[in-house]
């Protein structure tokens, strides 16, 4: 099972892609969202509600699909490991 890398620092999204296996999918949480406007070419999410309170969910790129609180749950139930990127 592919793991799924959860980021949640614009600062850690290089060291994560510089090591995270191809087709491994990325959650953009808390200040990582910002990192939702520009176009990524991995599988990539963003947190709803951390866009919301940025004011980006209308500027997200279209490469990202922003999910709610119950897909995030379900990305961490359908991917094993789940990793933490901080910085």
């Amino acid at each position: 099972m592919a793991a799924l890398h959860i980021v949640n620092r614009q600062a850690a999204l290089a060291a994560c892609l510089a090591i995270r296996a191809n087709r491994e999918p990325l959650m953009l949480i808390e200040d990582a969202v910002y990192c939702a406007l520009s176009e990524v070419s991995v599988p990539c999410y963003a947190q709803r509600r951390d866009l919301i309170a940025r004011g980006l969910e209308e500027r997200v790129h279209a490469s990202i699909q922003i999910i709610d609180d119950a897909a995030f749950v379900n990305l961490t139930i359908d991917h094993t490991p789940a990793v933490t990127w901080t910085c």
